[in-house]
């Protein structure tokens, strides 16, 4: 990407949420306060009568935590992301983690207040949550207490969540540290030599023409990994150790806590799991295509994300730039609702996204909610590639997702991964859809392979790292997790998962995918096929009803941030999703797309 495009891709404004960074007064004071705050509410925690005795008390403290909530979520997510802009600045990595560590404080409020309400009897529990003054609460409540026979008894509780911060979090601040100081030698076109450079800046990498420069990085990538093997593995091991003791101690599988915190029936996930496979020959037969259209007997890890062949002329309507990619996600954005058009220009206008290269960016994408303001902030960096317009469409959506909940109680806007992910890959399917009117032809087997990619990134690319993270807690109990062993257990799943589609494989992966060092959610891969499926399905619904569909769909979008799945699915769209037949329903399109490309390419190569 040239300079003049890389500065044409904005970066972002934090000053309306703190004027001036972590160093300046207006967080310094808002942290101090917050601090008071927390201690305050601690106290009136532990001044708390029984909840028999006085009930009202209980709806004094649970409507102070959600106060304070909002005030330490606003302070964690600008820290973070300004952290995330420039992984390199000690002083905002030190601001998130003490951020990170107030929150933690925080979650002990909480303690004595679920306690109370775990253990109440049905008709107590009632009585409580039909109060007038939790009627912003009630359905939340209702939705946690499904799952509370999933929880620890108070001191139990208590004393994990004191824990959390030094046996699980700082592993995970740990890995981050690495991760954000990783430099990568490589050599790119127009390089006189290697030269260090953060994994964000080689991200467009994977999509280039040429397959030495995809190799080359791959290697690169892989390398650099591999110099902080010992590092990953232990914090890994701590991590997943620490949950496997805790769920042990439950008497609950792996599994428990992350369907119960996305509000999703174990059930579904069944469901989900025995639908996907069905679709694997296909998907593989997409993959040997695309090795043929590549001029190899099969694929290679490194060309997962590699364009298709093609002329320079087809690039002509797709200019790369970041101004007409904005142009194209707005646009896609009004053929469904004019609103979440206007939204995405007001994001980019107003200073919420980040897209800009540069040395010291974490790699990814991702969206935050700023509460503080009722807005979000979008960090993600620019290529001029079709898989960064679709990542700028995908962030986009869960920013109108937020919009739309920032709409409701603060109470109602806790959306879960799972259901999060519907929104996302809901705008990049309106991106999808308006490039594949307007595109050359040329230009709209690119877009079509584009999105078939997705359901291999999504239906096995997820599907690995689920597999994977399943097998860590066997792994666990047999001893240390040792580099080498998790090397074999990543390759050996993807040789599983994707069979004789691929040559070579990327063992190194249990390093460089985050998702698996997150402190406070296992398993945070399945949701992106739940929600991919699960929004191909409300897609297709949008196509069918037209304009008539913009309230369903908003609707749903605010039921996500307080109901469990199977409930908002059944309520807004009249689907039963733990049944197998909803998902293989929601695979029919992208079975069209791969076999509308099989035929489009057959006579090339019969």
């Amino acid at each position: 990407m040239s300079d003049e495009e890389a500065q044409a891709a904005p970066s972002w404004d934090m000053d309306p949420v703190y004027e001036g960074g972590v160093q300046a007064d207006p967080f310094v004071q808002a942290y101090a306060d917050a601090q008071q705050a927390v201690a305050d509410l601690l106290k009136q925690v532990r001044d708390l009568p029984s909840f028999d005795e006085d009930a009202g008390a209980y709806s004094a403290a649970l409507r102070q935590i959600e106060r304070v909530s909002q005030i330490v979520g606003a302070l964690i997510g600008f820290a973070n992301c300004t952290h995330a802009a420039k992984t390199s600045d000690v002083a905002a990595r030190d601001a998130a983690q003490r951020a990170r560590h107030l929150g933690s404080r925080l979650a002990d409020a909480s303690v004595a207040v679920d306690a109370a309400l775990d253990a109440a009897s049905d008709e107590v529990f009632e009585a409580f949550v039909t109060r007038p003054e939790l009627a912003d609460f009630e359905p939340a409540l209702r939705s946690d207490r499904r799952s509370r026979s999933l929880r620890l008894a108070r001191s139990e509780r208590a004393l994990s969540t004191s824990l959390f911060p030094h046996a699980v979090a700082g592993w995970t601040q740990l890995y981050q540290r690495t991760a954000g100081a990783l430099k990568v030698h490589v050599a790119l076109p127009g390089d006189d030599a290697p030269r260090p450079r953060s994994p964000s800046e080689l991200r467009g990498a994977a999509s280039h023409r040429d397959p030495a420069v995809r190799e080359r990085v791959f290697h690169a990538v892989a390398e650099a990994w591999r110099g902080e093997r010992d590092t990953c593995a232990m914090a890994l091991d701590h991590i997943t150790g620490a949950r496997d003791a805790l769920n042990r101690h439950r008497g609950v599988d792996e599994l428990a806590d992350t369907c119960a915190y996305n509000r999703v029936r174990p059930e579904t996930l069944d469901a989900l799991w025995s639908a996907v496979p069905e679709l694997d020959e296909l998907l593989r037969a997409y993959l040997e295509r695309k090795a043929e259209l590549l001029g190899k007997p099969v694929l290679d890890w490194w060309d997962l994300s590699a364009p298709l062949p093609q002329d320079d002329s087809e690039d002509e309507w797709l200019d790369g730039t970041f101004t007409s990619g904005i142009q194209l996600v707005e646009d896609s954005f009004r053929t469904f609702d004019p609103e979440m058009a206007r939204f995405a220009r007001h994001a980019v206008a107003e200073g919420w996204v980040d897209a800009a290269p540069r040395p010291s960016k974490r790699a990814g994408g991702f969206c935050a909610r700023m509460p503080s303001v009722s807005q979000s902030r979008i960090l993600m960096t620019w290529s001029p590639t079709l898989n960064t317009h679709f990542t700028l469409a995908h962030e986009l959506g869960h920013a109108w997702h937020n919009h739309t909940l920032f709409e409701g109680p603060s109470p109602r806007r806790r959306v879960r991964s799972a259901t999060a992910e519907t929104a996302s890959t809901f705008a990049e399917a309106l991106l999808r859809d308006h490039l594949l009117t307007q595109a050359p032809e040329a230009l709209r087997l690119r877009i079509l392979e584009n999105e078939i990619r997705s359901g291999v990134s999504y239906l096995l690319g997820v599907r690995v790292s689920y597999q994977f993270e399943r097998g860590l807690y066997g792994m666990v109990r047999e001893g240390p997790l040792a580099p080498d062993a998790l090397d074999e257990a990543m390759a050996r799943t993807q040789q599983q998962v994707f069979g004789s589609s691929m040559r070579t494989h990327g063992p190194h992966r249990w390093q460089s995918i985050l998702h698996f060092y997150m402190a406070t959610r296992s398993f945070y891969n399945w949701p992106y096929t739940f929600g991919y499926l699960f929004s191909t399905a409300v897609h297709a619904m949008a196509r069918e009803q037209g304009a008539s569909f913009v309230p369903r769909y908003r609707e749903l979008l605010a039921q996500t941030g307080y109901a469990w799945a199977e409930d908002a699915a059944e309520h807004c769209l009249g689907v039963d999703l733990s049944q197998p037949a909803f998902w293989r329903a929601a695979m029919q399109p992208l079975e069209g797309h791969i076999r509308t490309f099989l035929d489009a390419t057959a006579q090339a190569h019969p």
